[in-house]
């Protein structure tokens, strides 16, 4: 860690304050969002026009449209399951969205197999070479999908039949992930739920259980596989099931 003077203005005077920031490169871990952007559903598309009476003042601003499930986003747990009880995206805290990132590799799967689902194995494998999993964690597939992001249709990737092949979490990971009471799940893609899903089981294992999702997350690649601390900041939006939101890492 280092230290950092900031200066406070007050009635007193200028006092002295040291705030404790990580020290490390900050990587940016969102995705741009722009009307060619892939969405799970058609209707999530992406809209924005000028706005006209601050246009004729020489102002540039725009009114867009967008659903809080596009782009990079966090789910709150609210999501799945229509619970209001369940933690809304304005009630998610800061020191939920500022967690240890861990990072499972699964890229080389998921180039044999689209619809790669990490697995218990892959969870096994990575706590033997780094430690248990830790609690309030944030865990992320890295799965290489970003890189279709601005293909367009190959991020859906699509059948004849209209059916989605892109990785996710299996079930049985999500219960493991439970069972260690991690913060959030993380993934390169439309969802932490395979692309064929119809059920949604790894929402419904996750969210019931206080647990939030990033997905259409980008750089993974940079990310160590432990170490970095995850940074979410989506909107604080009133009753809202998730919104977009820049999501970045600082590495040590």
């Amino acid at each position: 860690m280092k230290r950092i003077a900031l200066c406070i203005l007050s009635v007193a005077g200028c006092a002295l304050a040291q705030v404790r920031v990580p020290a490390g490169r900050i990587l940016d871990l969102t995705q741009e969002i722009s009307p060619t952007s892939p969405v799970f559903f058609p209707t999530m598309a992406f809209s924005a026009q000028q706005d006209t009476e601050e246009a004729k003042l020489h102002i540039y601003s725009r009114t867009f449209k967008a659903s809080e499930h596009l782009g990079t986003h966090v789910d709150a747990p609210s999501h799945f399951g229509g619970d209001k009880n369940r933690q809304m995206v304005s009630e998610l805290t800061l020191r939920q969205l500022v967690a240890p990132a861990i990072v499972v590799d699964i890229t080389l799967a998921v180039k044999k197999n689209s619809d790669y689902l990490l697995s218990l194995a892959d969870l096994d494998a990575w706590e033997k070479g780094n430690g248990t999993i830790p609690a309030q964690s944030v865990v992320i597939a890295n799965t290489g999908w970003s890189a279709r992001w601005k293909q367009g249709e190959p991020y859906r990737n699509a059948d004849a039949k209209g059916v989605m092949h892109f990785p996710g979490f299996s079930v049985e990971a999500a219960r493991r992930l439970v069972e260690r009471k991690v913060g959030g799940l993380g993934i390169d893609t439309l969802s932490v739920d395979y692309g064929p899903s119809s059920d949604f089981k790894v929402h419904y294992t996750t969210q019931p259980n206080g647990i939030y999702h990033i997905e259409n997350m980008a750089n993974l690649d940079q990310l160590p596989a432990k170490g970095a601390t995850l940074i979410a900041s989506p909107l604080k939006l009133k009753d809202g099931s998730g919104s977009p939101a820049r999501i970045w890492a600082i590495v040590p």
